[in-house]
C-alpha cells in the first residue's frame, strides 16, 4: 500500500480515538476510519493490518491503550488527549498571579504547563545550545522544542538569540556512535584535577548533559571504575574500528543513565579519587535541609548541630557549594580541606572588602 495512504488511515484512526472520551472497540473505530471499513467480519488480512498500525503508532510515541474487558478479552483501545498532546505553555507571574488560559477550539481539554519568564529564557538557551552539537536527532528534538516555545509564549521571550557557543562539538556525533554501538572509545583527556592529559580508553555508557556541561558517562577500565568525562576537554576521539557490528561491552543491568544523572552533583563529577569530607550544619533551613540529605548522616552531640559526610570528586568545587550557605554550613574534617576551606573564605572576603581573615 503506499505510504501516503498508510499515512491518511494512521491520521484517520488518531482523530477517531481522540474523539471518545471512553475506550471504543475495533468493529467502532472501522465504521469511522475509512481504512479498515469491510462488510461482515473483518478479515484476518485487516486486523492484521490494524495491529501493525497499533504498533508502529506506538513506537512513534502514539499512546494508544489497549483495555482489558471483564472477560479478560483486550477488545477495546483508547487514546488519552493528555498522552498524545503536548501541554499548552502559559506565562506564570513572578506576583504569583494566576497565568491567562486561552480560550478558543481545540483548548478546552489541553493540558497546560506554568513557567516562569526566567525558565522560559533558560529552555530556550538549553535548547539553542542542544542544536550547536550538530548530531541530527538532536538538532531535529532542539528545534521542535524552540517552535513550541514559539508558539506558547511571548516573542520577546522565546525569540531565538544568536547561538551559545559549548566548547569542541566536532567529536560529538563520535562518541554518540560509540554509545549507541557499545564500541570502546579511545581519546585523549585534560584533567583538572591533575592538570595533566593523557589518553583514556573506555566503555560509554552514555551522555548527560549536567551543571552546564556534556559529560560523557563511561567505565574506566584502567580506574576500574565508572568516570565522568566533560566532553569540552576531550580530543582525538577514536570509536573502535573492530568488529563494527558487535558490541565491545555490555552496559550493567542496574545502571539507568537517567536515575545516574538525577543524583549527580557538581562536585561528584570528574575523574579523580573520591575523598570524604564532613559538614558541620549549624543552622537548618531549607536550603541546608535539602543539602543534608545529600550526604550521609553522622552522628552529632547536640540536637541543634547536624553532621554529614560526602563523597566528593572536586573539592574546590565542593567548597565553592557549601560557601553559597552563608556559613550554616562549615566543613570540619579532614584537616587539608578547613584549611583550603579558610583559603576560600580569606580570598572571597579580601575580593569584596579588602580585609583580612583570621581563621
Amino acid at each position: 500500500m503506499p505510504a501516503n495512504a498508510k499515512l491518511i488511515r494512521w491520521f484517520d484512526l488518531i482523530a477517531a480515538l481522540l474523539r471518545r472520551r471512553f475506550p471504543v472497540s475495533f468493529a467502532d473505530l472501522s465504521r469511522e476510519v475509512p481504512g479498515y471499513m469491510h462488510e461482515g467480519a473483518p478479515s484476518d488480512t485487516l486486523l492484521r493490518m490494524f495491529e501493525r498500525d497499533k504498533d508502529e503508532l506506538r513506537a512513534a510515541g502514539i499512546a494508544i491503550e489497549t483495555v482489558v474487558g471483564a472477560d479478560g478479552d483486550a477488545t477495546e483501545y483508547r487514546l488519552k488527549p493528555e498522552s498524545f498532546y503536548l501541554p499548552y505553555l502559559m506565562l506564570a507571574s513572578d506576583s504569583g498571579a494566576a497565568p491567562v488560559r486561552p480560550t478558543g477550539p481545540g483548548y478546552g481539554r489541553l493540558p497546560s504547563l506554568a513557567v516562569l519568564p526566567d525558565e522560559t529564557v533558560m529552555l530556550r538557551r538549553a535548547a539553542e545550545r542542544v542544536r550547536t552539537l550538530g548530531e541530527p536527532q538532536l538538532v531535529s528534538d532542539a528545534e521542535r522544542a524552540l517552535r513550541k516555545l514559539r508558539h506558547d509564549l511571548p516573542e520577546e521571550l522565546a525569540a531565538p538569540a544568536s547561538p551559545t557557543p559549548v566548547g569542541n562539538t566536532t567529536h560529538f556525533p563520535l562518541l554518540l556512535d560509540g554509545v549507541q554501538r557499545r564500541k570502546e572509545l579511545t581519546f585523549t583527556y585534560h584533567s583538572i584535577g591533575r592538570g595533566a592529559t593523557d589518553a583514556r580508553t573506555v566503555q560509554p555508557y552514555g551522555l548527560v548533559y549536567l551543571t552546564g556541561h556534556w559529560y560523557l558517562v563511561a567505565y574506566d577500565p584502567a580506574a576500574e571504575g565508572r568516570r565522568h568525562f566533560r566532553t569540552s576537554r576531550m580530543q582525538n576521539v577514536r570509536v573502535n574500528p573492530r568488529a563494527p557490528g558487535t558490541p565491545d561491552f555490555t552496559v550493567p543491568s542496574d545502571f539507568d543513565l537517567r536515575q545516574h544523572a538525577r543524583s549527580r552533583q557538581a562536585w561528584e563529577l570528574g575523574t579523580g579519587d573520591v575523598e570524604s569530607i564532613d559538614v558541620k550544619f549549624v543552622r537548618q533551613r531549607a536550603e541546608t535541609g535539602s543539602a543534608m540529605q545529600l550526604g550521609e548522616e553522622l552522628p552529632s552531640e547536640t540536637d541543634s548541630v547536624a553532621h554529614r559526610r560526602y563523597a566528593v570528586r572536586r573539592r574546590d568545587t565542593f567548597l565553592r557549594w557549601l560557601l553559597a550557605f552563608g556559613g550554616d554550613a562549615i566543613p570540619v574534617a579532614p584537616p587539608a580541606v578547613v584549611q583550603d576551606w579558610y583559603t576560600l573564605l580569606r580570598t572571597a572576603y579580601q575580593a569584596h572588602s579588602n580585609a583580612e581573615v583570621t581563621a
